[in-house]
């Protein structure tokens, strides 16, 4: 058996969590010069959430073959970064699971199982 992965409450958001390593992981995919634009496209995507505004489209989209895995991008960057979360209390909460740059599709396979081993060591 692994380590209990722990999750904790995003600041600013009631209906929002991410598991203990999300922040840093989030943080270190992006030099400085680049950080803060991200770090404003992951705080507005969150607060759409929160807001209700979060709808399944091409920048929100189910992962294929998993079951409550979802993942969002942000639209049109050289960088690609990808967020995947999974819903927890129906479709009330999300939990975020990890962060990745997508430069090639082993990247996003590989985040999904990061995710998907996660999501099991949660729930």
């Amino acid at each position: 058996m692994g380590l209990e992965m722990k999750i904790e409450n995003v600041s600013d958001f009631e209906l929002i969590y991410m598991v203990e390593v999300f922040a840093d992981e989030f943080s270190n995919l992006f030099d400085s010069s680049d950080s803060k634009r991200y770090k404003s496209w992951l705080y507005r995507t969150l607060k759409n959430y929160e807001e209700g505004n979060l709808k399944r489209n091409v920048h929100y989209e189910p992962i294929k073959g998993y079951n409550n895995l979802y993942a969002f991008r942000y639209p049109h960057s050289k960088l690609n970064p990808r967020v995947i979360y999974a819903y927890i209390n129906g479709h009330n909460n999300l939990i975020l699971l990890t962060a990745l740059l997508e430069r090639k599709k082993s990247d996003y396979t590989i985040g999904i199982e990061r995710a998907e081993q996660r999501k099991k060591e949660i729930f």
